[in-house]
């Protein structure tokens, strides 16, 4: 039977709703007159509203309460979808899918929740979350390459970041993100800043990204640092800072969301990871996506970079880091398309 109605269920983090774009893309190309919905919290809406792939966007607010849950249930159910695709399958998400109604229902085989779909799906720990996710649809014909991250913007957002760019930059600009706090993921703000002194003093003014409540790590990373950087300005939204980070010419960071929106934007980086995070969420075979990362025991990993015998990402040194960033300096920083099986856009109005 044909595919008229399709419901993609990503709820919430902005590095799992980018992931899950190739997996819009593919419905589309499989399905090309299906409405497509998806379901999200409202924060991560922005990543999608621009997407001429998405029919409509449902949002299930953090912590809604059970009447909204069974509002939102009865809305799904009226929109008699033939197939939902629950990327998170979360016991909530599984909920949603079954009391939707939908013929075909599809989502990782997690505890009971298999129960509730009509396809659960058995997912590997050690592959690029974007593949693993178009695997999800269990279908011949997906294009497993077709892995590019897509972020389309609005012309008012195009328009802020135009102004922020001619206020702030001067170009070459170095996107530097350090901003997350949990131990896996934390590099000393001294090396931060020396990396962001190093790239000064090739001739590249360093940007630090940072999003809400974390300014002040962006602040003591600029004060252990010589040079200028750009640092004095308020959290920019998410389509806004993607196309200010498509206007840098590289970025050092933090594994985090703004990596993956750097890498929506076609943006080369060099990212530190902790243990096989480096598999799961950086771009396999991607010389243009470097990566430094804690100890890991992998036979032939997927990525290109440096592996390490950091126990934890704190302790990674500053110069591997350094010498994945002179990697990427001696190839061509204005090149948007990596030589890989990515096929990253750039800033683009409408999708391919």
């Amino acid at each position: 039977m044909p595919v008229e109605r399709t419901l993609v269920i990503q709820l919430r983090q902005l590095g799992d709703t980018l992931m899950s774009t190739p997996v819009l893309r593919e419905l589309r190309r499989l399905h090309p007159r299906a409405e497509i919905d998806w379901l999200c919290q409202g924060s991560n809406a922005c990543i999608l509203r621009h997407n001429l792939h998405v029919s409509q966007i449902e949002t299930l607010p953090r912590g809604a309460s059970p009447g909204t849950f069974v509002g939102l249930a009865a809305r799904l159910r009226r929109r008699r979808y033939d197939l939902v695709v629950d990327i998170q399958s979360l016991p909530k998400t599984a909920s949603l899918a079954w009391l939707s109604g939908a013929r075909e229902r599809i989502g990782l085989r997690r505890r009971w929740r298999h129960a509730l779909y009509t396809k659960p799906y058995v997912s590997s720990k050690f592959e690029y979350t974007a593949v693993a996710r178009l695997r999800l649809l269990q279908d011949p014909r997906v294009r497993l390459d077709n892995v590019s991250l897509d972020f389309y913007v609005g012309e008012q957002d195009r328009q802020q970041a135009e102004g922020f760019c001619r206020r702030w930059f001067r170009p070459p600009v170095a996107a530097i993100y350090g901003g997350r706090a949990d131990h896996t993921r934390r590099w000393p703000s001294e090396n931060f800043a020396a990396i962001a002194d190093r790239l000064a003093d090739r001739g590249f003014q360093p940007y630090l990204v940072f999003g809400p409540g974390e300014q002040q790590a962006a602040r003591e990373i600029t004060a252990r640092m010589r040079s200028a950087a750009v640092v004095d300005y308020e959290p920019l939204p998410l389509p806004v800072l993607k196309e200010t980070l498509a206007a840098c010419a590289l970025m050092v960071n933090c594994d985090g969301g703004p990596k993956h929106v750097a890498a929506s934007a076609g943006l080369p980086t060099v990212t530190l990871y902790h243990g096989d995070l480096a598999i799961t969420w950086n771009p396999p075979h991607c010389p243009r996506h470097r990566v430094v990362t804690t100890q890991l025991d992998v036979p032939d990993p997927p990525f290109v970079g440096t592996i390490t015998q950091a126990a934890s990402t704190d302790d990674i040194p500053l110069e591997s880091v350094w010498d994945e960033v002179e990697q990427l300096l001696q190839g061509d920083l204005t090149q948007r398309t990596p030589a890989s099986v990515l096929s990253i856009p750039c800033s683009q109005e409408t999708p391919a």
